[in-house]
């Protein structure tokens, strides 16, 4: 593993690290909280980056055997076919937790409009310290 600074290492891991899992000397704090974040990192990779790395792990067909690679030729269509379908999936599960996220904003935005609109609090509704 190689330090470049500020956290930024090359290696086995490469990326920025939180600087609360440094120690002192910018170095990784051999702690769980530490590999935790990096397991989260690399779990949270964009599908872009894990349908590459899927690909690059795949092993090629040998030129010898015509039969077998003509064979698989249909299991990239299925695999991509596949893929797409868990990428519409994960696309649907976010813009369904980006309407939630808009609708629980808009509520607090409606709840702030109606206490600014109230000109001072009235009745048992308001309890003084």
């Amino acid at each position: 593993m190689h330090h470049h600074g500020k956290g930024v290492y090359s290696g086995t891991f490469s990326g920025t690290l939180n600087p609360a899992l440094q120690d002192r000397f910018g170095r990784p704090k051999r702690d769980i909280s530490t590999i935790i974040h990096i397991l989260n990192d690399l779990l949270c990779a964009t599908p872009q980056y894990r349908a590459a790395a899927q690909e690059a792990a795949k092993p090629q067909p040998s030129t010898s055997n015509a039969s077998v690679s003509s064979s698989s030729s249909c299991n990239p269509e299925m695999s991509n076919a596949s893929d797409r379908a868990a990428e519409s999936d994960e696309n649907r599960a976010t813009r369904g937790k980006m309407e939630r996220l808009r609708l629980v904003l808009g509520q607090r935005r409606e709840r702030r409009r109606a206490m600014r609109s109230q000109p001072y609090p009235t009745g048992h509704d308001h309890v003084t310290a």
